[in-house]
């Protein structure tokens, strides 16, 4: 599902050199990533081969595979992700909705995921937070990294579910421990923020390496700042330059401003959230 509570996946192709013996002249082929030969029946194969042309660009090709596959929920997932972008079948939300529904009840995670975000925007159906948060958590309970995120948000400011900011915390680290960046950076800001004997600066500066080092501008901004504040790691004011100009190429302005006046300040402040970091990457789901 392509929205701010998506992810995407690319595929590319590979340039080779070669020499022609008989005019020894230098060619460039592009050599295109063959389709798999799938046997008759085989449903998976033939999800594959639907996957690879949607990347391509195939839409129309992709999706007859896509039928072709049958009951397979991944493939049926992806002909609800055709119906509600429009690429490859008419745009039709509520026809996206059913199949996504129909992928979830299967137990397809990527499709309980979907269908949470359906539930939470209302496509295809009328918004319900709590039947959203419902899907969240069985995509979560089988390790999606985008669905446990959305969890996250929703226990800690109680939308669909009770208030909770330690199981959202928990969430937090669920998706963080799948590669999911934002979920990195709240697992850093709890372990900066939070007091008492959970509290630990330098769990929280391996969680904003951990994030910045995938190009989390958030995270490279908060770990330059424990670098000028040697809070979890030593001081060291050339990392900390490196990866505030690492978040300000990433569009980060807090980390642009802090370059444009030479980094004034002592970094990261008292274990307070709104002291220099802030306790969420971003209220809005994935």
């Amino acid at each position: 599902m392509s929205s701010s509570e998506s992810a995407k996946v690319r595929v590319s192709s590979v340039a080779i050199i070669w020499i022609a013996a008989t005019s020894l002249c230098l060619s460039s082929l592009a050599q295109e990533e063959e389709l798999p030969e799938c046997r008759d029946g085989d449903v998976f194969c033939y999800t594959q081969t639907g996957h690879k042309l949607f990347g391509d660009g195939q839409h129309a090709e992709a999706v007859e595979w896509f039928k072709k596959a049958g009951d397979n929920p991944p493939a049926i997932d992806a002909l609800g992700f055709s119906y509600e972008t429009g690429q490859g079948n008419p745009k039709d939300l509520p026809k996206a909705f059913q199949l996504y529904i129909e992928a979830a009840e299967k137990g397809y995670d990527q499709a309980q995921f979907h269908a949470g975000n359906c539930y939470a925007r209302g496509v295809g159906v009328g918004v319900n937070d709590k039947v959203a948060m419902e899907w969240f958590r069985k995509a979560a309970d089988q390790g999606h990294p985008s669905a446990a995120y959305n969890a996250g948000l929703r226990l800690y400011d109680g939308r669909g579910v009770q208030m909770d900011k330690m199981a959202a915390v928990e969430m937090f680290k669920k998706a963080a421990e799948a590669g999911h960046t934002g979920g990195m950076y709240n697992v850093g800001v709890f372990f900066l923020s939070t007091r008492g004997p959970a509290q630990s600066d330098t769990k929280a500066a391996e969680w904003f390496l951990r994030a910045a080092q995938k190009g989390h501008a958030e995270s490279a901004t908060n770990i330059a700042m424990c670098y000028m504040s040697g809070r979890g790691v030593p001081k060291d004011k050339e990392e900390a330059r490196r990866w505030l100009e690492e978040a300000a190429s990433n569009g980060n302005k807090q980390a642009r401003a802090m370059l444009d006046t030479n980094y004034q300040g002592e970094g990261l402040g008292s274990n307070k959230p709104d002291e220099g970091h802030k306790i969420m990457d971003n209220p809005k789901e994935l």
